[in-house]
């Protein structure tokens, strides 16, 4: 085991007390492009949502990230396709609903979503500042229709689904304060998430 202060010396960890914390809560929020959400950006860090406004009667829909290895198959790989470098972005979600209400209110519109959406994940990390990561948040994540799954022996039955987007940003974070500010905000969306 590396003791904590090899990390420090490295530059990878703040300090021992704020050790990071590896992997995801689970629960993840989709917003659709469609509802026009409106987003605050950081003035001075284009990476950072400080809020997320929903219009009257909106509601974000609750997914879900497997939480035994949350990005199989997914990846943070940059690109310089187009002449700069970007990062495509790839996601894998479930959706864990059953019933012809959950195709046709969630399932079937994830996928066939022209305008896609932003997708929001809660890290374990409690330190507010990077605990939520937002994904689409400059180039909407769109559903592979060919990466759709759904064995009811596997996850609870539960739907899965990759997302993918390609943002020039490495990481978009959702909020810039404490833990607890931050997460209430990502819990009140939550709460209100069909």
């Amino acid at each position: 085991m590396t003791p904590c202060t090899t990390e420090i010396a490295k530059g990878i960890a703040i300090d021992c007390a704020h050790a990071l914390v590896k992997g995801f809560t689970g629960r993840a929020l989709y917003i659709p492009w469609s509802v026009n959400p409106t987003l605050t950006i950081n003035g001075t860090n284009p990476r950072v949502c400080s809020a997320i406004t929903l219009g009257s009667g909106v509601k974000a829909k609750a997914i879900y990230t497997p939480l035994t290895d949350p990005f199989n198959g997914s990846s943070v790989a940059g690109n310089a396709d187009n002449g700069r470098v970007m990062f495509l972005k790839t996601l894998a979600v479930l959706i864990p609903l059953h019933g012809a209400d959950n195709a046709k209110d969630v399932v079937e519109p994830l996928m066939k979503s022209a305008e896609g959406g932003l997708i929001i994940v809660e890290r374990k990390d409690k330190r507010g500042y990077g605990s939520f990561v937002m994904y689409g948040m400059y180039d909407p994540m769109k559903a592979d229709p060919s990466s759709f799954s759904q064995n009811e022996t596997d996850n609870g039955g539960a739907a899965s689904l990759s997302f993918t987007c390609t943002e020039d940003y490495q990481e978009c974070n959702f909020f810039d304060t404490d833990y607890a500010t931050t997460k209430a905000a990502f819990d009140t969306l939550f709460a209100a998430a069909d």
